[in-house]
């Protein structure tokens, strides 16, 4: 797959693979530890796709419009039978909270402190939940990167080697 077909509103997970990050590595085995994984492999972080080229994503130490990763192999999820007229209010969900502060607290030991803090999973499921769209099941408050993945809503439509 190439980039260039990456759509608006498509769900890129990142793998771990051998050039990993220490800090990706931890998050997978986290996601082990708590008994999630993807039949693809381990995931470490999420975002959403603005278009082709950039991506909605909370990362340290704000949530951000940023480039998607030409150095990092990015598999890429799209919904099943998405409704395009869901897009405007998803990706306007996504611009209007750029700049919210990373939830840290949540990422290390599962605590929620506020409204308007993230990590790359709670961004994603709630851009999402704003078209309609509940990604994960509504109890579930840690959400990883696998169970997004594993979700009956999206399917899996290829990888982009960085």
């Amino acid at each position: 797959m190439k980039q260039s077909d990456i759509l608006s509103c498509d769900i890129l997970l990142y793998p771990v693979c051998p050039n990993s990050t220490f800090v990706d590595k931890l998050i997978a085995l986290g996601e082990r530890l708590w008994g999630y994984s993807s039949p693809r492999g381990q995931y470490f972080h999420v975002g959403i796709a603005a278009d082709a080229e950039y991506t909605f994503e909370a990362v340290w130490p704000k949530t951000a419009h940023n480039l998607i990763s030409k150095t990092e192999t990015v598999d890429v999820y799209r919904i099943k039978d998405f409704n395009a007229d869901k897009t405007t209010s998803i990706l306007q969900w996504c611009a209007l909270n750029v700049g919210e502060r990373y939830d840290l607290d949540s990422l290390l030991f599962g605590w929620t402190r506020g409204n308007h803090e993230y990590i790359c999973t709670q961004y994603v499921a709630n851009a999402l939940s704003v078209g309609g769209i509940n990604i994960v099941p509504n109890d579930n408050v840690r959400i990883a990167p696998d169970m997004i993945a594993n979700s009956p809503l999206l399917e899996f439509v290829g990888r982009v080697n960085g």
